[in-house]
Protein backbone atom coordinates (compact mmCIF):
# COMPACT_ATOMS: atom_id res chain seq x y z
CA UNK A 1 0.00 0.00 0.00
CA UNK A 2 3.09 2.37 -0.19
CA UNK A 3 2.36 5.31 -2.24
CA UNK A 4 -1.15 5.20 -2.32
CA UNK A 5 -3.13 8.34 -2.17
CA UNK A 6 -6.10 8.51 0.07
CA UNK A 7 -8.67 10.91 0.75
CA UNK A 8 -10.42 10.21 4.26
CA UNK A 9 -13.49 12.10 4.23
CA UNK A 10 -15.73 12.03 7.51
CA UNK A 11 -17.54 14.71 9.78
CA UNK A 12 -16.14 13.05 13.10
CA UNK A 13 -12.44 14.94 13.35
CA UNK A 14 -11.10 12.76 16.28
CA UNK A 15 -11.88 10.02 13.80
CA UNK A 16 -10.46 11.17 10.92
CA UNK A 17 -7.35 12.46 12.65
CA UNK A 18 -6.97 8.98 14.20
CA UNK A 19 -7.49 7.02 10.93
CA UNK A 20 -5.15 9.12 8.93
CA UNK A 21 -1.97 8.78 11.76
CA UNK A 22 -2.76 5.06 11.78
CA UNK A 23 -2.56 4.42 7.71
CA UNK A 24 0.20 7.20 7.56
CA UNK A 25 1.94 4.35 9.87
CA UNK A 26 1.40 1.97 6.95
CA UNK A 27 2.77 3.70 4.26
CA UNK A 28 -0.32 5.23 2.93
CA UNK A 29 -0.47 8.86 1.44
CA UNK A 30 -3.44 9.82 3.63
CA UNK A 31 -5.06 13.20 3.37
CA UNK A 32 -8.37 13.89 5.80
CA UNK A 33 -11.36 16.41 5.64
CA UNK A 34 -14.43 16.83 7.81
CA UNK A 35 -16.38 18.87 4.99
CA UNK A 36 -18.07 17.07 1.63
CA UNK A 37 -16.92 20.60 0.58
CA UNK A 38 -13.39 20.69 1.23
CA UNK A 39 -13.20 16.69 -0.21
CA UNK A 40 -14.97 18.57 -3.67
CA UNK A 41 -12.04 21.08 -3.57
CA UNK A 42 -9.28 18.49 -3.27
CA UNK A 43 -10.31 16.18 -5.94
CA UNK A 44 -10.58 19.08 -8.72
CA UNK A 45 -7.25 20.47 -7.18
CA UNK A 46 -5.69 17.31 -6.60
CA UNK A 47 -4.88 13.59 -7.19
CA UNK A 48 -5.89 10.66 -5.41
CA UNK A 49 -6.21 7.00 -5.81
CA UNK A 50 -9.18 6.09 -3.89
CA UNK A 51 -11.83 8.24 -1.75
CA UNK A 52 -13.22 6.50 1.55
CA UNK A 53 -16.03 8.84 2.84
CA UNK A 54 -19.13 8.92 5.35
CA UNK A 55 -22.30 7.99 4.18
CA UNK A 56 -24.20 10.40 6.77
CA UNK A 57 -22.29 14.23 6.95
CA UNK A 58 -23.94 17.14 7.75
CA UNK A 59 -24.47 19.56 4.94
CA UNK A 60 -23.69 18.28 1.30
CA UNK A 61 -23.82 13.88 2.02
CA UNK A 62 -21.82 11.50 1.15
CA UNK A 63 -24.35 10.16 -1.49
CA UNK A 64 -24.31 14.06 -3.34
CA UNK A 65 -20.91 13.82 -2.61
CA UNK A 66 -20.26 10.24 -4.57
CA UNK A 67 -22.60 11.98 -7.85
CA UNK A 68 -19.72 14.92 -7.71
CA UNK A 69 -17.61 12.64 -7.67
CA UNK A 70 -18.31 10.63 -10.39
CA UNK A 71 -19.20 13.34 -12.49
CA UNK A 72 -15.61 15.02 -12.22
CA UNK A 73 -13.50 12.06 -11.56
CA UNK A 74 -15.36 8.63 -13.31
CA UNK A 75 -12.60 6.22 -12.34
CA UNK A 76 -11.93 7.41 -9.36
CA UNK A 77 -12.52 4.49 -6.88
CA UNK A 78 -14.85 5.11 -3.73
CA UNK A 79 -15.50 3.26 -0.63
CA UNK A 80 -18.64 4.24 1.81
CA UNK A 81 -18.40 4.31 5.40
CA UNK A 82 -22.08 3.27 7.12
CA UNK A 83 -23.10 2.84 10.79
CA UNK A 84 -25.62 0.88 11.78
CA UNK A 85 -29.03 1.82 10.42
CA UNK A 86 -27.62 3.64 7.34
CA UNK A 87 -26.75 0.59 4.99
CA UNK A 88 -29.72 1.16 2.81
CA UNK A 89 -27.39 4.42 1.72
CA UNK A 90 -24.76 2.59 1.44
CA UNK A 91 -25.70 -0.16 -1.17
CA UNK A 92 -27.98 2.64 -2.90
CA UNK A 93 -24.35 4.47 -3.26
CA UNK A 94 -22.84 0.99 -4.97
CA UNK A 95 -25.44 1.00 -7.19
CA UNK A 96 -24.48 4.85 -7.90
CA UNK A 97 -20.65 3.59 -8.85
CA UNK A 98 -18.58 3.53 -5.33
CA UNK A 99 -16.99 0.15 -5.20
CA UNK A 100 -17.80 -1.36 -1.62
CA UNK A 101 -18.95 0.01 1.82
CA UNK A 102 -17.29 -0.83 5.27
CA UNK A 103 -19.16 -0.74 8.21
CA UNK A 104 -17.90 1.05 11.48
CA UNK A 105 -16.74 0.54 14.00
CA UNK A 106 -13.56 0.60 11.20
CA UNK A 107 -11.52 -2.54 10.95
CA UNK A 108 -8.42 -0.69 9.59
CA UNK A 109 -7.44 -4.48 7.79
CA UNK A 110 -10.56 -5.06 6.25
CA UNK A 111 -10.26 -1.39 5.32
CA UNK A 112 -6.62 -1.52 3.39
CA UNK A 113 -7.93 -4.68 1.89
CA UNK A 114 -10.83 -3.21 0.14
CA UNK A 115 -8.38 -0.44 -1.00
CA UNK A 116 -6.24 -2.63 -2.09
CA UNK A 117 -8.83 -4.30 -4.15
CA UNK A 118 -10.12 -0.73 -5.69
CA UNK A 119 -7.42 0.24 -6.38
CA UNK A 120 -5.81 -2.86 -8.36
CA UNK A 121 -9.03 -3.04 -10.23
CA UNK A 122 -9.54 1.18 -11.53
CA UNK A 123 -8.35 1.98 -14.69
CA UNK A 124 -5.02 4.67 -14.44
CA UNK A 125 -6.02 7.79 -14.79
CA UNK A 126 -3.92 10.63 -16.21
CA UNK A 127 -3.38 14.15 -14.00
CA UNK A 128 -6.64 15.87 -15.63
CA UNK A 129 -8.14 12.42 -14.51
CA UNK A 130 -9.00 11.50 -18.08
CA UNK A 131 -8.08 7.50 -18.48
CA UNK A 132 -4.89 6.92 -20.60
CA UNK A 133 -4.81 6.75 -24.33
CA UNK A 134 -4.70 3.42 -26.34
CA UNK A 135 -1.52 5.10 -28.05
CA UNK A 136 0.48 4.67 -24.76
CA UNK A 137 -0.45 1.07 -24.25
CA UNK A 138 0.67 0.65 -27.81
CA UNK A 139 3.88 2.15 -27.07
CA UNK A 140 4.43 -0.31 -24.07
CA UNK A 141 3.56 -3.26 -26.35
CA UNK A 142 6.56 -2.17 -28.92
CA UNK A 143 8.80 -1.49 -25.85
CA UNK A 144 8.24 -4.51 -24.31
CA UNK A 145 8.52 -6.41 -27.84
CA UNK A 146 11.63 -4.57 -28.51
CA UNK A 147 13.26 -6.36 -25.35
CA UNK A 148 11.96 -9.40 -25.86
CA UNK A 149 13.97 -9.29 -29.10
CA UNK A 150 17.25 -8.32 -27.10
CA UNK A 151 16.32 -11.19 -24.26
CA UNK A 152 15.92 -13.75 -26.73
CA UNK A 153 19.15 -12.76 -28.73
CA UNK A 154 21.10 -12.86 -25.07
CA UNK A 155 19.32 -16.23 -24.65
CA UNK A 156 20.33 -17.45 -28.28
CA UNK A 157 23.97 -16.65 -27.83
CA UNK A 158 24.01 -18.55 -24.30
CA UNK A 159 22.48 -21.76 -25.92
CA UNK A 160 25.35 -21.10 -29.01
CA UNK A 161 27.83 -21.16 -26.02
CA UNK A 162 26.28 -24.48 -24.50
CA UNK A 163 27.09 -26.16 -27.86
CA UNK A 164 30.27 -25.36 -28.24
CA UNK A 165 31.00 -26.54 -24.57
CA UNK A 166 29.68 -29.73 -26.04
CA UNK A 167 32.01 -29.53 -28.49
CA UNK A 168 34.90 -29.12 -26.35
CA UNK A 169 34.23 -31.74 -23.91
CA UNK A 170 34.30 -33.92 -26.71
CA UNK A 171 37.62 -33.12 -28.53
CA UNK A 172 38.79 -33.54 -24.81
CA UNK A 173 39.25 -37.71 -24.81
CA UNK A 174 41.59 -38.03 -22.00
CA UNK A 175 39.52 -36.13 -19.17
CA UNK A 176 38.46 -38.22 -16.54
CA UNK A 177 34.93 -39.98 -17.84
CA UNK A 178 33.42 -39.08 -14.13
CA UNK A 179 34.08 -35.50 -14.47
CA UNK A 180 33.45 -35.20 -17.98
CA UNK A 181 29.95 -36.58 -17.44
CA UNK A 182 29.43 -33.97 -14.67
CA UNK A 183 30.13 -31.42 -16.89
CA UNK A 184 27.54 -32.99 -19.46
CA UNK A 185 25.29 -33.00 -17.35
CA UNK A 186 25.42 -29.63 -15.58
CA UNK A 187 25.45 -28.26 -19.58
CA UNK A 188 22.36 -30.23 -20.10
CA UNK A 189 20.94 -28.60 -17.14
CA UNK A 190 21.81 -24.90 -18.56
CA UNK A 191 20.34 -26.11 -21.73
CA UNK A 192 17.02 -26.45 -19.91
CA UNK A 193 16.75 -23.80 -18.76
CA UNK A 194 17.73 -21.56 -21.31
CA UNK A 195 14.62 -23.50 -23.35
CA UNK A 196 12.58 -22.25 -20.72
CA UNK A 197 13.60 -18.76 -20.75
CA UNK A 198 12.49 -18.60 -24.61
CA UNK A 199 9.80 -19.66 -23.86
CA UNK A 200 8.83 -17.48 -21.14
CA UNK A 201 10.10 -14.37 -23.33
CA UNK A 202 7.35 -16.32 -26.14
CA UNK A 203 4.34 -15.91 -23.61
CA UNK A 204 5.79 -12.07 -22.37
CA UNK A 205 6.08 -11.13 -26.02
CA UNK A 206 2.50 -12.72 -27.06
CA UNK A 207 0.82 -10.97 -23.73
CA UNK A 208 2.87 -7.74 -24.54
CA UNK A 209 1.09 -7.75 -28.03
CA UNK A 210 -2.26 -8.09 -26.84
CA UNK A 211 -2.10 -5.63 -25.11
CA UNK A 212 -2.69 -3.08 -28.14
CA UNK A 213 -6.20 -3.89 -27.54
CA UNK A 214 -7.73 -4.09 -31.87
CA UNK A 215 -10.33 -6.62 -32.32
CA UNK A 216 -8.79 -9.38 -33.91
CA UNK A 217 -9.87 -13.58 -35.00
CA UNK A 218 -8.69 -15.49 -32.05
CA UNK A 219 -8.00 -19.30 -31.66
CA UNK A 220 -9.90 -19.96 -28.67
CA UNK A 221 -7.55 -22.85 -27.75
CA UNK A 222 -4.51 -21.07 -27.82
CA UNK A 223 -5.88 -18.11 -26.08
CA UNK A 224 -7.10 -20.50 -23.28
CA UNK A 225 -3.52 -22.74 -23.31
CA UNK A 226 -1.68 -18.78 -22.93
CA UNK A 227 -3.97 -17.84 -20.22
CA UNK A 228 -3.25 -20.88 -18.30
CA UNK A 229 0.29 -19.99 -18.75
CA UNK A 230 0.40 -16.84 -17.33
CA UNK A 231 -2.02 -18.17 -14.44
CA UNK A 232 -0.04 -21.40 -13.64
CA UNK A 233 2.02 -18.95 -10.56
CA UNK A 234 -0.86 -17.74 -9.04
CA UNK A 235 -2.64 -21.20 -9.14
CA UNK A 236 0.31 -22.80 -8.02
CA UNK A 237 1.02 -20.12 -4.74
CA UNK A 238 -2.31 -20.62 -3.42
CA UNK A 239 -1.90 -24.67 -3.36
CA UNK A 240 -3.62 -25.37 -6.76
CA UNK A 241 -3.01 -26.62 -10.40
CA UNK A 242 -4.65 -24.71 -13.12
CA UNK A 243 -5.27 -26.74 -16.76
CA UNK A 244 -6.98 -26.59 -20.05
CA UNK A 245 -9.85 -28.33 -21.34
CA UNK A 246 -11.08 -27.46 -24.73
CA UNK A 247 -12.48 -29.61 -27.78
CA UNK A 248 -9.88 -30.69 -30.27
CA UNK A 249 -11.74 -28.53 -33.32
CA UNK A 250 -10.52 -25.43 -33.08
CA UNK A 251 -12.72 -21.83 -32.61
CA UNK A 252 -11.98 -18.48 -33.53
CA UNK A 253 -13.98 -15.22 -32.31
CA UNK A 254 -13.48 -12.11 -32.93
CA UNK A 255 -11.96 -9.98 -29.84
CA UNK A 256 -9.99 -7.70 -28.24
CA UNK A 257 -6.74 -10.38 -27.32
CA UNK A 258 -6.07 -8.46 -23.81
CA UNK A 259 -9.58 -8.21 -22.94
CA UNK A 260 -10.01 -11.78 -23.30
CA UNK A 261 -7.04 -12.59 -21.01
CA UNK A 262 -8.36 -10.05 -18.57
CA UNK A 263 -12.03 -11.66 -18.40
CA UNK A 264 -10.32 -15.19 -17.81
CA UNK A 265 -7.97 -14.11 -15.38
CA UNK A 266 -10.24 -11.99 -13.18
CA UNK A 267 -12.28 -15.67 -13.24
CA UNK A 268 -9.45 -17.28 -12.30
CA UNK A 269 -8.72 -15.17 -9.27
CA UNK A 270 -12.61 -14.98 -8.22
CA UNK A 271 -12.76 -18.33 -8.01
CA UNK A 272 -9.56 -18.74 -5.76
CA UNK A 273 -11.28 -16.05 -3.41
CA UNK A 274 -15.18 -18.39 -3.71
CA UNK A 275 -13.08 -21.43 -2.57
CA UNK A 276 -9.91 -21.08 -1.07
CA UNK A 277 -9.08 -24.84 -0.30
CA UNK A 278 -9.54 -25.55 -3.66
CA UNK A 279 -7.04 -28.28 -5.59
CA UNK A 280 -8.09 -27.70 -9.45
CA UNK A 281 -9.26 -24.82 -11.47
CA UNK A 282 -10.14 -25.75 -15.21
CA UNK A 283 -10.08 -23.13 -18.05
CA UNK A 284 -12.05 -23.91 -20.86
CA UNK A 285 -14.68 -23.70 -23.49
CA UNK A 286 -17.87 -25.75 -25.20
CA UNK A 287 -19.87 -24.64 -28.11
CA UNK A 288 -23.52 -24.23 -27.41
CA UNK A 289 -26.63 -24.27 -29.38
CA UNK A 290 -27.03 -19.98 -28.63
CA UNK A 291 -23.35 -19.35 -28.82
CA UNK A 292 -19.93 -20.47 -27.02
CA UNK A 293 -19.36 -21.15 -23.39
CA UNK A 294 -16.46 -19.96 -21.95
CA UNK A 295 -15.88 -20.60 -18.41
CA UNK A 296 -13.25 -20.85 -15.74
CA UNK A 297 -14.03 -24.16 -12.76
CA UNK A 298 -12.89 -25.07 -9.38
CA UNK A 299 -12.96 -28.45 -7.93
CA UNK A 300 -11.96 -27.78 -4.19
CA UNK A 301 -13.95 -26.86 -0.44
CA UNK A 302 -15.85 -24.17 -0.91
CA UNK A 303 -15.78 -21.43 2.04
CA UNK A 304 -17.60 -18.34 3.03
CA UNK A 305 -18.06 -16.36 0.14
CA UNK A 306 -15.95 -13.16 0.17
CA UNK A 307 -17.38 -9.79 -0.89
CA UNK A 308 -16.74 -9.95 -4.89
CA UNK A 309 -18.94 -6.65 -6.10
CA UNK A 310 -15.64 -5.08 -7.58
CA UNK A 311 -14.22 -8.28 -9.29
CA UNK A 312 -17.97 -9.28 -10.65
CA UNK A 313 -18.64 -5.44 -11.73
CA UNK A 314 -15.38 -5.63 -13.82
CA UNK A 315 -16.21 -9.17 -14.74
CA UNK A 316 -19.28 -7.64 -16.23
CA UNK A 317 -17.36 -4.57 -17.90
CA UNK A 318 -15.22 -7.25 -19.68
CA UNK A 319 -17.98 -10.04 -20.38
CA UNK A 320 -19.49 -6.44 -22.42
CA UNK A 321 -16.35 -5.15 -24.35
CA UNK A 322 -16.58 -9.57 -25.27
CA UNK A 323 -20.17 -8.59 -27.12
CA UNK A 324 -20.84 -11.45 -24.55
CA UNK A 325 -22.62 -12.33 -21.30
CA UNK A 326 -22.09 -13.40 -17.62
CA UNK A 327 -23.95 -16.27 -16.94
CA UNK A 328 -22.78 -18.03 -13.69
CA UNK A 329 -20.80 -16.22 -10.90
CA UNK A 330 -19.75 -17.73 -7.72
CA UNK A 331 -22.64 -17.24 -4.97
CA UNK A 332 -25.37 -17.03 -7.71
CA UNK A 333 -25.98 -21.02 -7.80
CA UNK A 334 -22.89 -21.73 -9.04
CA UNK A 335 -20.71 -22.70 -6.41
CA UNK A 336 -17.08 -22.58 -7.86
CA UNK A 337 -17.72 -21.01 -11.30
CA UNK A 338 -17.48 -18.15 -13.64
CA UNK A 339 -19.30 -18.85 -17.08
CA UNK A 340 -19.75 -16.48 -20.09
CA UNK A 341 -21.63 -16.59 -23.08
CA UNK A 342 -19.79 -15.41 -26.29
CA UNK A 343 -21.74 -14.75 -29.68
CA UNK A 344 -21.07 -17.83 -31.99
CA UNK A 345 -21.11 -15.54 -34.97
CA UNK A 346 -18.97 -12.14 -35.78
CA UNK A 347 -20.01 -9.77 -33.14
CA UNK A 348 -21.44 -6.37 -33.95
CA UNK A 349 -19.54 -3.77 -35.35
Amino acid sequence: MTGLRVLFVDDEQELVATILERLRLRGVDATGVTEAKEAVELIRRERFDIVVLDVKMPGLGGLELLRIIKKEKPSLPVIFLTGYGSEKEAEEGCRAGARDYLMKPIDLDRLLELMRTATSDAPAESENGAPEDPGALAFFARIVADFDHDVTNVLNTINELVGLQKDMIGQHPGASPAAGERLGVLVDRVANQVRRGVEIVRRMSRFAHSVEGAEASLDLGEAVDGLVALAARRVRLAGARVEAAHPAEAVTVRASPFVLYEALYRGVEACLEAAPKLTTITVGYERQRDGILLFVRSEGESGPRPPLRPREDRLRLLADRLHGSIVALPGEGHANRIELLLPAGEPPR
